[in-house]
């Protein structure tokens, strides 16, 4: 899938240029649409690859039916979010636009998960994340820490 891929090396370019928060929204708005490409044409023919690491243990992505229409409402929403930083972004950090992009990426893993390990690994990533996120944004870091007993 192109469109994977597509998605995947965009958000990576916008984790890369962070330093530049209008490039790096821009990089997620592109993500985002691509990841939106992805779900429709994962609802249309499925895909499913596997790779496999050591003896019994592989990590698998799944797009079919049910993950391509949460795909298409998440990323709806992560595109319209992304676009909407690419100005409001300039009262954040600078390390928010690299957040965003490392969620847009890990919320991706998550819902084109084929198995437990590659769902666990993404979905931490995803908390860790909006941990981050939260502790960022406060005035006040033990809501963070508040925060994270949740986790």
């Amino acid at each position: 899938m192109l469109a994977f891929a597509l998605a995947i090396v965009f958000f990576l370019l916008g984790m890369v240029f962070s330093f530049n928060r209008t490039i790096s929204y821009s990089f997620g708005v592109l993500g985002a649409i691509s990841a939106i490409v992805l779900g429709f044409e994962g609802y249309k023919d499925g895909f499913y690859y596997q790779w496999d690491i050591y003896n019994n243990v592989s990590l698998g992505i799944n797009i079919d039916k049910v993950s391509s229409f949460f795909i298409i409402i998440a990323y709806i929403c992560f595109a319209l979010i992304a676009f909407y930083s690419i100005d409001f972004g300039k009262l954040f950090k600078k390390s928010m636009a690299f957040l965003m992009n490392f969620l847009m990426l890990s919320m991706l893993i998550v819902f084109c998960a084929a198995d437990f390990i590659s769902f666990l690994i993404a979905f931490k990533l995803v908390t860790i994340i909006i941990f981050f996120q939260h502790i960022r944004k406060t005035k006040h870091p033990k809501r963070g820490l508040y925060l994270c007993s949740f986790f």
